[in-house]
């Protein structure tokens, strides 16, 4: 169990082994309820208005967002940017984290918003975040995420590839090979075996940026909303060089509509 000294809470030192040793981490306690409650409201306005869609910030994590096409899951980028009240408990419960494992010289690196729809959300595939960014450039980054509410197999918990943050990055594809999905997948994804993480309203888990995780369908009567922030040290200039061939030839149609309105799209991530 995670200590808390005053408001922020303090990691054990099984529990920082366990991370470093899986890539991955699960924590029953990590914000308050109320805190939950509070960000719950706040989001689910922000999706309900389609908040974002036009400068590219929403997005189907496992579609084409084509018009007319119905959206499977879909994510806000960067939800801060148009609900400032948001910041509060949770980024500072978030931070502590973040600190008690990446230590004193951590940044923030992104958040964003996914929502399963209720009996129909399906599963996010196996993927590694760092194989969305650049090849060229080594991170030591984590993700951590909040459900805003109960989470369970039945309602889309996250799942994770113990030690597969120790593979290096590994081949991936776009979701139904097609260039024009937002989401990727680790090639041969059924040869791995993953451990499913529900949680409590409250509760996170943290994964490194090179563990293999996704999350399992919502087929419960709740749609699920999953509140991510990511965290890392400054990024260095990798000294080998990797093939992330899966990235070429990728036509997103959230990076043409932000274009065409003149905005600059939006980064997850921060390059050197």
């Amino acid at each position: 169990m995670a200590e808390t000294v005053g408001e922020l809470l303090r990691l054990t030192a099984l529990q920082k082994d366990f991370y470093a040793t899986n890539g991955y981490l699960c924590l029953d306690s990590a914000t308050s309820i109320d805190e939950i409650s509070r960000v719950r409201r706040i989001i689910e306005d922000l999706m309900a208005r389609r908040v974002g869609e036009v400068r590219g910030d929403r997005l189907d994590v496992v579609g084409t967002d084509e018009p007319g096409a119905e959206e499977k899951s879909p994510q806000m980028l960067m939800p801060c940017n148009y609900a400032p009240e948001l910041t509060g408990r949770l980024h500072d419960d978030a931070r502590a984290i973040a600190a008690e494992l990446l230590g004193s010289e951590f940044a923030p690196e992104g958040e964003h918003v996914i929502m399963k729809p209720a009996l129909t959300g399906p599963a996010t595939p196996l993927h590694q975040d760092e194989a969305f960014w650049s090849a060229e450039t080594d991170y030591c980054s984590l993700s951590i995420w909040f459900p805003l509410g109960d989470v369970t197999g039945e309602s889309g918990c996250m799942r994770f590839v113990p030690g597969s943050h120790r593979r290096g990055i590994v081949p991936h594809h776009s979701v139904n090979d097609d260039p024009r999905n937002n989401g990727l997948e680790v090639c041969a994804a059924e040869s791995f075996d993953v451990v499913h993480a529900p949680l409590p309203a409250g509760g996170a888990t943290v994964h490194h940026c090179r563990t293999i995780h996704g999350a399992a369908a919502n087929r419960s009567g709740q749609s699920r909303y999953a509140y991510i922030l990511g965290f890392g040290l400054r990024a260095q200039r990798s000294m080998e060089e990797r093939d992330f061939s899966w990235q070429k030839g990728r036509v997103l149609r959230r990076e043409m509509q932000a274009r065409a309105g003149g905005y600059e799209l939006t980064k997850m991530h921060p390059e050197l």
